[in-house]
């Protein structure tokens, strides 16, 4: 009864999105935008964007940091033209930030929206030039899932490794000792 009051240490979650998560958006929107509990470091916030399925087109962009709110302006990202005859397609925003106290955060929103229409008749496949803000790669944007992976991998074989010394040892000394047995049996 005479010990202090320890606050509780809340995790820093994401509060709310623009557009919102699993949303219906009805034009291809300008700037995506992540609310927080906590501030948002500016320097350690990654995000990526997924856009449609097969093909899929991943931008790694640059996000704004505002207090506790992150978000990507997509006005100056060159988006893939929309496919004639396709609707709305989705769209993944994957985020990975750390809060201006340390505790870091991520996670992906779905929503689905139209991507903007091609303007002319002629090829597709050449949208002039790349903004220099966002990164058409998914091998990038893959790269941070990847690096996780890699790591886990690199844990794993170092957890079995190490579980595997010792036993690989002990079936060594008891060969050891079932040799020394024949041979002063014999």
């Amino acid at each position: 009864m005479l010990a202090p009051a320890v606050p509780a240490q809340a995790h820093t979650a994401l509060t709310s999105s623009d557009p919102t998560d699993d949303s219906a958006v009805q034009t291809t929107p300008e700037r995506i935008k992540l609310r927080f509990t906590d501030p948002m470091s500016s320097e350690l916030s990654e995000v990526s964007i997924t856009i449609g399925t097969s093909p899929r087109r991943v931008l790694v962009v640059d996000p704004e940091t505002s207090g506790s709110t992150v978000s990507v302006d997509l006005s100056d990202v060159e988006l893939p033209p929309s496919p004639r005859g396709s609707g709305d397609v989705a769209w993944g925003v994957a985020y990975r930030v750390i809060s201006a106290d340390g505790h870091p955060v991520d996670g992906t929103i779905r929503f689905t929206a139209p991507l903007p229409r091609t303007t002319g008749s002629g090829d597709t496949s050449s949208h002039g030039s790349t903004s220099p803000k966002a990164e058409p790669s998914t091998a990038a944007a893959n790269s941070h899932g990847d690096d996780f992976r890699s790591t886990a991998i690199l844990i794993g074989v170092g957890v079995g490794l190490a579980c595997l010394l010792p036993l690989s040892i002990l079936l060594w000394v008891i060969r050891r000792d079932q040799r020394r047995r024949r041979a002063t049996s014999e």
